[in-house]
């Protein structure tokens, strides 16, 4: 655990390093999020294995664990394989953290690394919705604070982000959005690298969880990326509608 924390340090020490970027410009990047998990080190005087375990009860997500030193918690045919020749590790990942930065630090960062199933992702995503809607606090966060990280974050012609998520890019001549053309304005979402993605539409009341692994065979795998705006579109149009257009 020390060697594993040691190597966090190191990261964060880098990170502080770069560069700010302008406002002006938006970059697909984790650092932000690795800055966050080193404040909420500070903030908890604990490291993020152990804040993790302290909150998964009260986020009813009991099955969502990090893979300490990139050891995974169950035999590996219980995983979908990411990557058959990882570019850099030159292996075959599965049942450890795909993303490099995560897997360098020992498999524990606040970018990546939970492993869970579509139970907990399921608790999860309709807390968030709880919380969306109810001006009470549900179980899992304030409404105040779910409003305030799912407000467009910054203006349409530098990117399409909330300060927690994605929001779909309408309207774009050359882009169609992962979540289809029929999600409105004010859905919110979030991709991960290895394809894994949700959709929620709060004007239709509306959720579309994928667990995927688009990555596999190759990264440079782009098939899915092109399926999942029709596929989201065509869960819309099946539940909204009863059909498919």
């Amino acid at each position: 655990e020390f060697l594993r924390h040691k190597k966090w340090i190191q990261l964060q020490e880098l990170i502080q390093e770069i560069p700010p970027k302008p406002n002006s410009v938006s970059v697909y990047s984790d650092i932000g999020f690795m800055l966050l998990g080193a404040l909420v080190e500070e903030l908890y005087a604990n490291i993020l294995p152990n804040i993790w375990e302290e909150l998964q009860e009260e986020l009813k997500m009991p099955n969502t664990r990090f893979h300490i030193e990139n050891e995974p918690k169950f035999p590996l045919h219980m995983y979908a394989p990411t990557e058959k020749n990882c570019t850099e590790r030159h292996i075959k990942v599965q049942g450890e953290v795909h993303d490099e930065n995560c897997w360098y630090t020992g498999g524990v960062s606040t970018h990546a690394g939970l492993f869970g199933n579509m139970d907990d992702l399921s608790s999860w995503i309709l807390g968030l919705r709880e919380s969306y809607y109810q001006k009470n606090s549900s179980w899992l966060i304030s409404h105040e604070t779910t409003r305030l990280f799912t407000k467009r974050a910054i203006p349409p012609e530098v990117g399409d982000f909330a300060l927690g998520f994605m929001l779909p890019t309408l309207h774009h001549p050359t882009i169609t959005p992962s979540c289809g053309e029929l999600f409105s304005a004010h859905s919110i979402g979030h991709l991960s690298f290895t394809g894994c993605s949700f959709w929620f539409d709060p004007d239709e009341d509306l959720i579309v969880l994928i667990l995927n692994n688009r990555t596999y065979p190759t990264r440079q795998n782009n098939r899915y990326q092109k399926f999942r705006p029709q596929l989201h579109t065509a869960i819309y149009q099946i539940l909204t509608n009863g059909e498919i257009s």
